[in-house]
């Protein structure tokens, strides 16, 4: 299980957004990679000229790719 504070996640999505592809050419590149280990957390986004990798605190293992569009959509939704 991973626990991460919401409004931290949400400012970092907002981020990695601008740099995802939209167009589906290459649907990995709508991904976001999670990977969570030692208290921190580090998401990284690509459309392949650029990449861009944050980090956040947060507890638990995590490692995988979720699409990014739809991760923000979930998190917007626990905001409310």
């Amino acid at each position: 299980m991973l626990k991460l504070n919401r409004e931290n996640l949400s400012r970092e999505l907002s981020l990695l957004n601008s740099i995802t592809e939209r167009k589906g050419t290459i649907p990995i590149l709508a991904c976001v990679k999670i990977e969570a280990a030692d208290n921190e957390c580090r998401l990284t986004a690509s459309d392949l000229d650029s990449t861009l990798i944050t980090t956040i605190e947060g507890d638990g293992e995590f490692s995988g790719c979720v699409p990014l569009y739809q991760f923000t959509q979930l998190v917007k939704l626990f905001e409310t």
